[in-house]
């Protein structure tokens, strides 16, 4: 596990097509578009794009993170918020889930829809230092509880974000 200028543990995974694919099925493009356009959104003049990274936290949520701690100014709706490169890249992350949930309801597709709400929800608890649940696509659900193992080791190890309280109000 890495964890480079922030405080959550998380993996970084390669950054490839198949491995978008492999998250997100067949939304894989949508999202990877809808964080972009959500960043270009909340930052305005500010986004200037960059290298994401492919992260992968405790519970097993993804995102698409611009590994930068500068300062920036987000908005979104009539919310703004002073807010670090990555945090501004999770609030997108979260934003981009949230569209494609609705397209995935519009849509009667339960399955993908299914995959964006337990991303988007994994990945909320992340922020905020939670793991109550592990993303597995195994089971029908699309998540799991944690065994007692994996209750002692991951959630003393899960942190706050520093800008969960910043994304949080820009996102609800």
């Amino acid at each position: 596990m890495q964890s480079n200028n922030t405080p959550q543990p998380y993996t970084v995974l390669e950054l490839t097509p198949q491995a978008l694919f492999d998250i997100y099925g067949t939304y894989c493009h949508a999202f990877e578009q809808t964080v972009l356009t959500a960043m270009r959104r909340l930052l305005q003049d500010q986004y200037t794009g960059g290298a994401y990274e492919l992260r992968k936290y405790l519970k097993g949520a993804v995102a698409l993170v611009l590994p930068a701690l500068d300062q920036v100014s987000a908005s979104y709706g009539m919310s703004e918020e002073t807010i670090t490169l990555e945090g501004a890249s999770i609030a997108a992350n979260l934003i981009a889930l949230g569209q494609l949930m609705v397209v995935a309801d519009e849509r009667e597709d339960e399955s993908n829809k299914l995959i964006q709400y337990n991303q988007f929800y994994g990945l909320k608890d992340a922020l905020k230092g939670q793991v109550n649940f592990i993303i597995d696509t195994t089971q029908p659900d699309g998540y799991r509880s944690l065994t007692e193992g994996e209750q002692a080791t991951l959630k003393p190890a899960a942190q706050r974000h520093p800008d969960e309280e910043a994304i949080r109000n820009l996102i609800d």
